[in-house]
């Protein structure tokens, strides 16, 4: 399944289980199927837990009702910006390193000339759908992980800059 998701404009994604000795005290299964992942009834930690509700979000009507080959590539697009950011990881709080510039300059920057202008902007205009999904303003907060005040400030400003990140892309692709 993992092969049919790239066919699917997930080049360059990041293999995101590598050894199952390294994985096993964290209950993770090398090479686990996308969609198994997505699906998970019980989450690994709360990073997987975001991914998992991320997914779900995706099937909202204000989200567009995504089809499941659709979902997957967008929860798959997060999870190889945190993959790429910090392997292993267990949660989501590298997302405000440098004032939330660390997508930018560590996988942006990182994947210009690696990745086409469009594939990034694919990529950055689904972190900017899970930035919106991450700081809903939830009056019932029961099934999400804490998000510190400072964290969600955070990730709200960093989602009002996403426009120009794109900008900034398209045009150093296209230099004049």
């Amino acid at each position: 399944m993992d092969g049919e998701i790239q066919e699917d404009g997930l080049e360059g994604s990041t293999p995101f289980l590598e050894s199952n000795e390294d994985n096993a005290e964290e209950g993770l299964i090398e090479n686990e199927p996308q969609e198994e992942y997505f699906t998970a009834k019980v989450p690994h930690n709360d990073r997987h837990r975001w991914l998992i509700l991320f997914y779900e979000y995706l099937t909202y009507p204000n989200y567009g009702r995504k089809k499941n080959r659709n979902r997957l590539q967008h929860a798959s697009h997060i999870r190889t910006i945190l993959e790429d950011l910090e392997p292993k990881g267990t949660g989501i709080d590298v997302l405000v390193e440098d004032e939330g510039y660390v997508v930018w300059t560590q996988w942006v920057d990182q994947n210009m000339g690696l990745k086409s202008s469009g594939t990034i902007n694919a990529y950055l205009s689904t972190y900017e759908t899970f930035l919106a999904f991450l700081t809903l303003d939830r009056v019932r907060p029961r099934n999400v992980p804490a998000l510190a005040e400072e964290v969600t400030k955070i990730l709200r400003n960093t989602k009002n800059k996403l426009k120009g990140w794109c900008r900034t892309v398209d045009l150093e692709a296209c230099p004049l």
